[in-house]
């Protein structure tokens, strides 16, 4: 989306947006959490 998209967005479409991304963003940083523990885990078993 461009800047000129975004500036064309009312109010309640910008929120929606930004819950939507904030959605996003936790579901990406919890599977980051979970795959680096099976990094971790795996780490462990190998030594």
């Amino acid at each position: 989306m461009t800047d000129k998209d975004l500036k064309k967005l009312n109010r309640k479409q910008l929120l929606e947006l930004l819950l939507e991304q904030t959605e996003k963003v936790e579901k990406l940083q919890r599977q980051l959490a979970e795959t680096d523990k099976k990094l971790h885990d795996r780490t462990l078993s190998e030594m």
